[in-house]
């Protein structure tokens, strides 16, 4: 049996955009191929099968979303029928053995259960799906649950080029910026189907700068408490932008289309772009070739140059000039007048529609109206005729306006993002505590558990911690180390004269900084030196002025990371850095040299830059290592520093360990080969938790937030993160001020990728700083992100299907 998640469907189902009948020609082929190759064809028969199965369950999805626009007992007598979803060219999908739970009335939730069956006969092949659906059923609404991302971003966001891209194709993300928006050069979007930008400053996107590629822009809503100004595209296809809403003015400009456009400023169509309604508190201005539907201001509004609108409704005057036209009807409330008159045509400008004027209307120089309706008077008309106002009913000419209040709700119902970053409530979330006081020779043990079963933990008895261990023979929590942290010792391997770092042991000799107790574990990699010969760089972690972990002269791979596995804490900035190719190779050295399987969390800020580190975080490697599961992260067992196993306890000299496998982080491990993922939340009732974090530290109040489970996360800064020359990062990414990816990559290199979300906060002195380098790509995950939220959308169809969300499959 083969069982998938829900949001894990979509890629498969996405099969159905291009159409059953595509796979027909998958079936044909491999009927044709059914020769000597009997075998591998029939294989491929089955998975073409097993893609028509799937793309019957999305079908028979959408057939209950529509049987379920009728009433609900559409819905329930679909009870042991049979539905035939496609049966062309010797292809049959059908939704069979159909089964419907509940249903009886409105609001109450209901469960449709059925085996899609694909029978492709051309290709000898077939497969049956059991699908389940959760229905609920409300009057009136369609609310169909979908998946979003949310980006969250403090102070001012720069894309000065770069990509965002969506793991999964047809994605919806949404981007929140606390702060302006400019967006430059060569940018670019991929695999997203919806994006959503909510602004608190101005958005100005700008299209001509170096390529960026705005014709991939498709379906982007944009809601800005400033302006928006989205302009320059030279050559290719016209960018096609949705929903725009704006507390300023809002400017289109070259070949730039939109949806619906709601200001509670200004409102300019320019050079060849586009819009449908224009919804706008100020004025209107549409000129140079561009054209509109539907014009409502509050102000006035001016089509010239070869534009067009449709119908104008305007609280001011209407002008139309130099060839600018007016297809519809004009309804003009002439509160401001241009020359005295409410409506003015000229140098060939012409409404095509019928005219109510409260006021006067001038049509000169090859100006054209027809039907006039004016309270005042008509001037220049000549041969076409005066109506005036008292021939049609006076109340048309007393239109509504532009209903200001409901655009700002719209823009502000979704400006309530705020992030709130800091690391000190997670402090005693991680397994490795590093504290200045005791520099790089001491750590504390948090939620680990050696070999034997014991435990160590760390606590915060009036803001000093204390080293605990709870025994594995008597399960009771004792001070262990009086209470101090644990050593990171030196120690030698048998056979071997070299000394090496990173053993954690309760004791050291002194002056030489080697383990005389017995090794409880190892904190890098077995074998790694203190310090290279003829370099200036210690390994793998240490600190001068600042913490700093390494990988610069050994490589390192996914199986056997720089450093062991957990979340590691560090009360100052932290530097992470590469593997620099054996040759000190600094700038554009590869990133798959070398691994992190960490999350790193720092009081002060985060730079991963140096030779290219790569990290992920703890539940982030899986997305790059699909056959694998958690074992590397909570069965990790030793290997040396050039990846040969070690077969039980390493060998070592003078004093002994029992250690076979790297401490085990318990807070993020289920079992030996499942993730708890339930950090966030209560472990008796299951409900999520919160944190308390102040905005600023002068604050005296702070304010509760969800708590993050850091298995996502990989890094997490009080200061900022900096990030550049091909570094490539799997997990989420918070700061407290700003993310910046700065350095270019060499074209030879392994691009600069964030694969995971980012939020800022922004509370720095220096909060516009959160930028994107035309090397960058930042990639949206499908899954694996403490920022993925549920959301609904509403679809008002006066149908009585409330949703329907494909809960699991098998394969029968």
């Amino acid at each position: 049996m083969r069982t998938f998640k829900q949001q894990g469907m979509a890629t498969i189902l996405l099969v159905l955009l291009i159409g059953i009948t595509v796979m027909l020609i998958t079936a044909s082929v491999a009927r044709a191929l059914m020769t000597k190759k009997e075998a591998g064809t029939a294989a491929h028969a089955q998975t073409n099968a097993q893609i028509l199965g799937w793309a019957g369950v999305r079908a028979f999805q959408q057939h209950l979303e529509s049987v379920g626009g009728g009433s609900f007992t559409e819905i329930i007598i679909l009870r042991g029928t049979e539905v035939t979803l496609k049966n062309v060219d010797n292809t049959i999908v059908k939704a069979k053995n159909i089964q419907v739970i509940g249903c009886e009335a409105e609001n109450v939730p209901c469960k449709v259960i059925a085996d899609i069956s694909a029978d492709n006969k051309s290709s000898k092949a077939a497969t049956t799906i059991t699908a389940v659906y959760d229905l609920v059923i409300e009057q009136g609404t369609i609310k169909v649950k979908e998946k979003a991302v949310k980006a969250s971003f403090g102070g001012k966001l720069t894309f000065t080029g770069g990509t965002l891209k969506a793991e999964e194709p047809n994605s919806k993300v949404v981007l929140n910026v606390d702060g302006p928006i400019l967006i430059t050069e060569a940018f670019k979007l991929e695999n997203i189907s919806e994006l959503t930008i909510n602004a608190t400053g101005d958005v100005d996107i700008a299209c001509s700068h170096n390529g960026i590629d705005c014709a991939r822009f498709h379906n982007v809503n944009i809601n800005s408490k400033g302006s928006i100004t989205i302009h320059d595209i030279p050559t290719g296809d016209a960018a096609h932008f949705g929903e725009l809403r704006a507390e300023g003015n809002i400017k289109l400009q070259t070949r730039v289309n939109a949806k619906n456009l709601y200001a509670l400023g200004n409102v300019e169509v320019t050079l060849q772009a586009t819009a449908q309604n224009i919804y706008a508190g100020g004025n209107v201005k549409v000129w140079d070739r561009s054209h509109v539907q539907n014009i409502y201001s509050n102000g006035n509004v001016i089509v010239e140059t070869n534009s067009s609108s449709k119908n104008v409704e305007a609280q001011g005057y209407v002008m139309a000039q130099t060839d600018g036209i007016i297809n519809g009807t004009v309804k003009s409330m002439g509160n401001d007048k241009y020359l005295g008159y409410a409506v003015y045509l000229i140098s060939g400008g012409e409404i095509k529609g019928t005219t109510y004027v409260r006021g006067d209307i001038r049509v000169v120089l090859g100006a054209k109206a027809r039907d006039i309706y004016a309270t005042g008077d008509i001037d220049g008309i000549g041969s076409m005729g005066k109506k005036n106002a008292e021939q049609k009913n006076i109340a048309e000419l007393n239109f509504p306006r532009v209903d200001t209040t409901s655009i700002y709700q719209q823009i502000n119902q979704d400006m309530n993002f705020g992030t709130l970053v800091d690391v000190r409530p997670y402090k005693l979330d991680a397994n490795y505590i590093f504290q200045s006081s005791y520099r790089e020779e001491r750590v504390f043990l948090n939620h680990l558990k050696d070999d034997l079963g014991n435990v160590y933990m760390t606590s915060n008895q009036n803001g000093t911690l204390t080293q605990e261990m709870i025994e594995a023979a008597t399960g009771n929590r004792i001070t262990f180390n009086q209470g101090q942290p644990l050593h990171l010792g030196r120690y030698k391997l048998q056979g071997s004269d070299t000394e090496y770092i990173g053993a954690i042991c309760q004791s050291i000799s002194n002056g030489t900084g080697t383990c005389n107790s017995t090794i409880i574990n190892f904190l890098p990699r077995i074998s790694i030196d203190r310090k290279a010969s003829g370099t200036r760089y210690l390994e793998h972690y240490g600190a001068t002025n600042n913490w700093h972990v390494r990988s610069l002269l050994d490589k390192s791979s996914i199986d056997n990371a720089v450093l062991a596995p957990g979340i590691f804490y560090f009360d100052n900035d932290l530097w992470i850095d590469g593997y620099a190719n054996g040759t000190e190779k600094i700038n554009g050295a590869d990133a798959t040299d070398n691994a992190y399987t960490n999350t790193f969390l720092a009081e002060g800020s985060i730079y991963a830059s140096v030779s290219s580190p790569r990290i992920f975080s703890p539940y982030s490697f899986l997305r790059n290592n699909i056959n694998g599961d958690a074992r590397l992260i909570c069965d990790r067992s030793f290997k040396n520093k050039s990846g040969m196993p070690i077969n039980g306890a390493p060998q070592t000299q003078s004093v002994s360990t029992t250690a076979t496998k790297y401490l085990v982080p318990v807070n993020l491990c289920k079992n030996e080969t499942e993730f708890a993922q339930n950090m966030n939340r209560d472990p008796l009732t299951g409900e999520k938790l919160t944190v308390n974090i102040k905005k600023r530290d002068s604050d005296t109040t702070g304010k509760d937030v969800p708590k993050i489970d850091l298995g996502y996360v990989a890094l997490m800064a009080n200061g900022m993160v900096r990030l550049g020359e091909c570094h490539q990062v799997y997990g989420d990414v918070y700061s407290r001020e700003y993310t910046q990816i700065v350095a270019a990559c060499l074209s030879n290199s392994e691009k600069s990728v964030i694969s995971g979300n980012i939020a800022t906060q922004g509370t720095g002195n220096d909060i516009s700083k959160n930028t994107f380098n035309n090397q960058s790509t930042y990639i949206i995950p499908k899954d694996n992100t403490s920022f993925t939220d549920e959301i609904e959308r509403e679809i008002k169809t006066g149908t009585t299907l409330k949703s329907t969300d494909a809960k699991w499959a098998r394969y029968k």
